[in-house]
C-alpha cells in the first residue's frame, strides 16, 4: 500500500492523538492541560502530519509540530512523530509546513532547542539546514541535560 504524508492545521479531533504521540515520544511529556493551553496560544500555530492510503481516503494523524512566533522569529516548541512513522517523511512535512507558515507571517529565523543526546533529531535538523549556535546547560530536568540551540535563516535566497 502506498501512503501519502501531508501536513494540516490541528483540529479539535486531533487532541487525543497528539497526547498519545507526546507520551510515546518524550520522557517528560507535556500534560493534557499544557497541550490544550499551547493550542490556544495566540502567538502560536500548530500542524499535524497525516497519513492516508493512496488514493486518499481517511487520513490519520501521525505527528505534530507546535510553533510560537516571537517578533520575526519562529520558535519550534515541539515536534514529534509516532515511532512507527519515523523516517517516512512526516517530520519533514511538518517542518516545511511550519517554516512556510512562519515566513508567510513575517519570520526570518527559525530557532529550537534539542537534547544534546538526541542524535537522530540533531541529524534531522542539520540535514534540514539548521546549525548549532549555542548551548543551554542544565536545560532539561530532572537530570539537567544540556540543550543545543539550533537556528536556520528563513530568508529567501536571492
Amino acid at each position: 500500500m502506498t501512503l501519502a504524508v501531508f501536513s494540516a492545521p490541528v483540529s479539535p479531533n486531533d487532541l487525543e492523538t497528539i497526547i498519545r504521540i507526546e507520551h510515546a515520544s518524550f520522557t517528560q511529556p507535556w500534560q493534557r492541560q499544557a497541550i490544550v493551553d499551547e493550542l490556544a496560544c495566540p502567538d502560536a500555530f500548530q500542524f499535524v502530519a497525516k497519513a492516508a492510503p493512496l488514493p486518499c481516503s481517511q487520513a490519520t494523524a501521525v505527528g505534530f509540530i507546535f510553533v510560537r512566533l516571537l517578533t520575526d522569529e519562529m520558535h519550534i516548541m515541539k515536534i514529534a512523530v509516532e515511532p512507527q512513522w519515523r523516517n517516512r517523511g512526516a517530520a519533514r512535512a511538518l517542518l516545511l509546513a511550519a517554516q512556510t507558515e512562519a515566513m508567510r507571517r513575517g519570520s526570518v529565523t527559525a530557532l529550537l532547542e534539542v537534547r544534546s543526546s538526541n542524535n537522530a533529531a540533531i541529524r534531522f535538523y542539520a540535514k534540514s539546514g539548521y546549525q548549532t549556535i549555542g548551548i543551554r546547560p542544565n536545560y532539561y530536568p530532572p537530570a539537567g541535560e544540556t540543550a543545543l540551540v539550533m537556528s536556520k535563516s528563513l530568508k529567501e535566497e536571492p
